[in-house]
């Protein structure tokens, strides 16, 4: 027999000496090595093999223990599992001890088959074990003879009786002398059927302990037979399955919960695996698509796409195999009657089932729906923009026309507000005029203007008028705007019209004036109100000057060529 001497039947055992200060070094091994290990002793000599590395590395504790370099005090016991040859795992009584020889700690270590030096039990120590499995086990455990009887019991079956403060009470009773009738008619009549059928039975009932707790047991009672095979009697064995039952019951009403949930949806769910092949679906593909759900379940999505959709939609199954969510994922399924619907997806996969989860929405009629939106919306725009465009050309043909009249242009460097006098009375004629206007246009180009004005017609008026004239203008569309604008960067005057939504001009100049770094900055009103208390409100807020609107192109360009040329400071 493996592990033991032929001739004497006595175990043998296998020795290793290590010398251990430095690491593990094999310095002696003897005894029947190849025999028990599978490994030549000249293996572990020479390296080739090693002790240590063989060890079930579970016992990576005992190994550190067994290289401590402290000297034990005497032989110590323990167990290791060593791995042979052939990879198979044996059990090994370890005896060992650490000593100090010429100023270096040995290892001294022997290994025993396990199962070489157990010895036979004899009955009374079995006797003894199995009284002490019937005092400590919580399981329930009883013998009963042919009659009924108990013979023994575990002390754990007192938890289910009310009638007996020790197991001794209950040697020699029946069931129906410590269990309601209606318990002990169902274990009776499980009984009979153990005796009549000679086999194991057993089944889960619900029973009440002696406290008055409801419990689920699982109840199980095989035949005891004597030397001859004849049945003498039942062991039986009882465990508390509680926990395990209200565990499956509650799960059983999650999932009768889930698959509610999963059939009253409105939108599309579906389980897939990562083949493709639909796993399961609900309700909502029979509304949407047509199709009744064995139609579906067990075939693979491609077969139902648009060809066009299905290699990006196996991609993105990929994706989502990666750990990569799916959000607003869009194909097309081919609806049972062959046309197709574009479904929105959102989906996840569970690793641990290997499944993908989504959930889908049809969005055809939503999607036809806003493309008549944005084609409606493209008419109008383009509508819009050709209106606006007829109106900035008609207000240049005005300005030009108001330009060119009776010779009788106002000139810009007289007004109504502070050094700068209304409206004289004086005209300028021909080429004189044209003359100043050339040269207010060669003073302004490469100006930066910020024009702040809420009508697009006019914005767009000014902007190509100046455009024309090479100044560089970029707009607000109020003063909250402007504000904004105005804190990242300067400009070197401004355009402010007055009256205009979330700020007026007025506000916004009154906290530009509240500005040391914008202080020197011209701003120059643009108002259709010119009447004297319109300016003077302008002037009040910090405006330095008004052009009037409509806006004639060479009073505008006039007026802010004198107020660059001579800024705020010279007033």
């Amino acid at each position: 027999m493996l592990g033991f001497n032929e001739t004497t039947g006595q175990p043998q055992g296998i020795s290793f000496d290590f010398r251990i200060d430095e690491g593990p070094v094999l310095v002696r091994v003897a005894g029947p090595v190849e025999s028990l290990l599978g490994f030549s002793a000249d293996r572990f000599r020479s390296g080739a093999a090693d002790l240590f590395d063989q060890v079930h590395p579970d016992d990576g504790d005992i190994v550190r223990q067994l290289l401590l370099t402290e000297p034990t005090r005497g032989p110590q016991s323990a167990h290791l599992r060593v791995r042979d040859a052939a990879d198979r795992v044996a059990i090994y009584a370890c005896i060992y001890e650490r000593v100090h020889e010429e100023s270096a700690t040995t290892l001294k270590l022997s290994l025993f088959r396990a199962t070489a030096i157990s010895e036979p039990v004899d009955d009374a120590t079995l006797l003894h074990y199995f009284d002490q499995l019937m005092k400590n086990t919580r399981d329930v455990v009883y013998i009963k003879n042919t009659h009924h009887v108990i013979t023994a019991a575990s002390t754990s079956l007192l938890e289910y009786v009310d009638s007996a403060q020790r197991v001794e009470h209950l040697i020699g009773r029946t069931d129906y002398e410590i269990h309601p009738e209606e318990q002990a008619d169902h274990y009776h009549s499980l009984e009979k059927r153990v005796f009549k059928e000679n086999r194991y039975l057993g089944d889960i009932q619900e029973a009440v302990t002696a406290d008055g707790r409801s419990r689920w047991i699982d109840n199980r009672k095989l035949p005891l037979h004597d030397a001859d095979g004849e049945v003498i009697g039942v062991f039986g064995f009882v465990r508390d399955v509680t926990s395990e039952i209200l565990l499956e019951r509650e799960l059983t009403r999650s999932e009768r919960r889930n698959r509610l949930f999963f059939e009253l949806v409105s939108s599309m769910h579906v389980i897939i695996d990562l083949n493709g092949r639909f796993v399961d679906v609900n309700n909502g593909w029979s509304e949407v698509l047509g199709y009744e759900r064995d139609e579906i379940v067990d075939n693979y999505v491609p077969d139902f796409l648009h060809p066009d959709d299905a290699a990006r939609t196996l991609r993105e199954i990929e994706r989502l195999a990666r750990g990569v969510k799916t959000l607003h994922f869009r194909n097309r399924y081919r609806h049972k009657s062959g046309h197709y619907r574009l479904i929105d997806w959102s989906a996840e996969y569970d690793p641990a089932e290997q499944l993908i989860y989504a959930a889908g929405n049809d969005i055809t009629d939503l999607e036809a729906t806003r493309e008549r939106l944005e084609d409606l919306v493209r008419i109008r725009t383009n509508a819009l923009e050709k209106a606006q465009r007829e109106a900035v050309e008609a207000n240049l043909a005005r300005s030009r026309l108001l330009a060119d009249m009776n010779h009788e242009i106002p000139d810009p460097s007289h007004t109504e507000t502070g050094d700068v006098n209304a409206n004289t009375n004086e005209a300028d004629h021909g080429e004189a005029f044209e003359q100043r206007v050339d040269d207010s246009l060669q003073r302004l180009r490469g100006a930066s203007v910020l024009l702040v004005e809420d009508d697009l017609v006019s914005r767009q008026f000014v902007r190509e008028l100046m455009a024309h004239e090479e100044l560089q203008v970029e707009v607000a569309g109020n003063g909250v705007e402007a504000l904004d604008i105005l804190a990242d960067r300067s400009f070197d005057l401004i355009l402010m019209d007055c009256r205009m939504p979330l700020m007026d001009g007025y506000e916004a100049t009154r906290r530009i004036r509240a500005n040391p770094a914008l202080d020197d900055t011209p701003v120059l009103a643009l108002t259709a109100n010119a009447m004297k208390h319109d300016i003077t409100r302008a002037l009040d807020a910090g405006m330095d000057d008004h052009v009037p609107k409509p806006i004639i192109p060479a009073v505008l360009f006039s007026t802010m060529a004198r107020w660059l040329e001579r800024g705020r400071k010279a007033v």
